[in-house]
């Protein structure tokens, strides 16, 4: 079972305590995962695995594994984080690991309004300044 709460602990650790990693990330890989990802006509890639598919992303794969290596990053899932962070690298100044596992179990959240209107009431009311007359029979 993977163990997702201990993977957002490690990433918000790294930011704490080892922020050069992702400007390193940036320096040594934003340039050929753009190149990759303009190259191509398939949508931003959320895993090391999908920009791995991508024709002409043979030199960025390189530089992240590299960068992985020497960063002493081993996990599989780290390069996914890699990825989807310099997907993020677009904004200005990032600051921030990004990573959304693929398997990780997240709920939908479905939202349904019901609402009734009905001018002749509503009308009323909007023209009274105190609103409508909340007081039951027993306040009377």
């Amino acid at each position: 079972m993977t163990n997702y709460g201990g993977r957002f602990i490690y990433l918000e650790t790294l930011e704490k305590e080892w922020p050069e990693l992702i400007d390193d990330l940036c320096n040594r890989c934003i340039l050929k995962f753009r190149k990759a990802i303009l190259a191509s006509d398939q949508r931003e890639p959320d895993s090391f695995v999908t920009l791995c598919s991508y024709p002409g992303a043979e030199e960025c794969a390189g530089q992240l594994r590299v960068w992985a290596a020497e960063s002493n990053l081993h996990d599989e899932w780290m390069l996914d984080a890699a990825v989807q962070t310099l997907r993020y690298m677009a904004a200005p100044r990032p600051t921030r690991w990004v990573y959304i596992a693929p398997d990780l179990p997240v709920p939908t959240l479905e939202m349904k309004f019901e609402a009734v209107w009905i001018p002749a009431m509503m009308d009323g009311l909007a023209h009274t300044q105190e609103g409508p007359d909340t007081r039951t029979s027993c306040e009377t």
